[in-house]
């Protein structure tokens, strides 16, 4: 049976569940989620399209798009917060924070970033022991 794990937006208003696993869990350094995550990286998981769901309060959900890219946003309109993101591919990105906040410790480790993808667009430097990728997982490692 796949796990099934709850998140709730800060006034718990919304609630997403995600089940099964992640297809990735990285940093993203590019300047678009950037920009519309409005971070200086991107912690996050992504996830297969239908394995995420809305479970409680989707009326109370807004999205937003991307003013040029092929992304958008699901938030609250309650509390503002972003739930997760659609990418250009279809991907479900749940930011790490509302993982953190909704797991206990050690089911949050599990979803950890395995890589950077992007690295050579940072505009933080992260000393860490993860692969640095110039794009993505399948191409160059930065050197």
């Amino acid at each position: 049976m796949p796990q099934e794990l709850l998140f709730r937006c800060l006034c718990e208003t919304v609630e997403v569940c995600a089940s099964g696993e992640p297809a990735i869990q990285a940093y993203c350094h590019c300047s678009t989620c950037r920009d519309f995550y409005n971070v200086p990286v991107l912690a996050a998981t992504g996830w297969p399209p239908d394995s995420v769901r809305l479970t409680k309060g989707e009326e109370e959900t807004k999205r937003s798009k991307h003013p040029k890219k092929q992304m958008e946003k699901v938030f609250c309109s309650c509390c503002g917060e972003t739930l997760f993101g659609i990418n250009r591919i279809g991907m479900i990105v749940i930011p790490n924070p509302i993982s953190l906040r909704n797991l206990t410790a050690s089911c949050a480790a599990k979803f950890a970033p395995e890589f950077h993808f992007w690295y050579p667009n940072h505009v933080v430097d992260i000393d860490d022991e993860l692969p640095k990728y110039v794009e993505t997982p399948d191409g160059p490692r930065v050197e």
